[in-house]
Parts: structure tokens; sequence; C-alpha cells
């Protein structure tokens, strides 16, 4: 039973492609038996947003020298990095902004609002897996801090449950 119950229980939330949401959505989602939906987009991090289906969104995060804005999700700092072509040769630099763009929106939130931080990533290596190595860099660094939890969304709304624990600051990983 194994993919079996993977396909049809474990998978508890969605994103839709391109992020790219409509007026239905959450109905529907509701109405297939998801518990989260993963296909917003904000202007920082954001609380989830209660409701039949939980609402999480990727956060716009300052990333480069400018400091402009960017969703902290791989595939978009590789279109900004490369306009979406492989650039091997430049994936240290690449790996370099990318997790510092990522460690600067954790501590703004630590110092601030302490909302929780959510970063968005795909199952491949863009620009030589420069994205890859920022977010495990970024994960061994602040996972284990004691003021930082690093969670999956389906781990947050397990402990977010009635007569769960909600943890004072909450960094999700997924």
């Amino acid at each position: 039973e194994g993919w079996r119950y993977f396909a049809t229980r474990a998978i508890r939330g969605f994103r839709a492609p391109y992020l790219s949401t409509g007026a239905g959505l959450d109905a529907a989602l509701e109405k297939a038996g998801f518990a989260y939906d993963a296909s917003r987009v904000s202007r920082g991090p954001q609380e989830p947003a209660a409701g039949a289906v939980t609402g999480f969104a990727l956060p716009m995060i300052p990333e480069g020298p400018a400091g402009k804005p960017v969703i902290a999700m791989d595939y978009n700092l590789y279109v900004r990095h490369s306009g979406g072509f492989e650039r091997p040769s430049e994936a240290e630099a690449f790996a370099e902004r990318a997790h510092a763009a990522f460690r600067a929106a954790l501590l703004a939130e630590m110092k601030g609002q302490r909302k929780p931080l959510q970063l968005g990533f795909h199952f491949t290596l863009m620009n030589d897996g420069a994205y890859w190595n920022a977010l495990e860099r970024f994960a061994r660094e602040v996972c284990p801090m004691p003021e930082v939890r690093c969670v999956s969304y389906g781990m947050l709304l397990e402990e977010t449950a009635p007569g769960g624990a909600r943890p004072a600051l909450r960094g999700g990983l997924d």
C-alpha cells in the first residue's frame, strides 16, 4: 500500500503550477480534502491564513546588491540570476546571494514581528545546485537555533490544531 497511501492520504497540501490561482481554488481544494494551499505570494512573511483550507504564502524577500524583492523560491532566484539559463560557472556566487537573502529575511523576522519564513523549492538542481546548496547551508545554520523551528506545512498544521502547542517562532522549509 506504500505509494497508494502516499498518493491518497499523505499528500495534504497543494501548490498551483506557476503559483496561479483562481477564485474557485479554495472551494475545489476543500472539496478534494486538502488541508492547505501554498500557492499564494505575499509582500513579506505572513502568518498562515486560517480557513477550511489553510493558506500559506511564499513571501517576497529582498535579494541581491539592490535588495530587489523576489519570491522566496528557487525557480525565481534562478530566473533572477541567470534568466532561466544554466550558468554553472556562476553557481557559487548565486548560492551566496540566495543564502544571504534567506538569512537576512529570517533575521529581519527574528528582530521584528516574528512571522514564519517560508521558502519554496523544486526537486531539481538549477545553476549546478546553487539554490539547494544555499538552502542546505541555511538550514544547517538556523535550524539548530533554539528560537527557530524548521517544519513542513503539514507539521505546522498538526502543531496548531486544537490541543497542539504553537511555538513562538516557526521557520517553514518546504
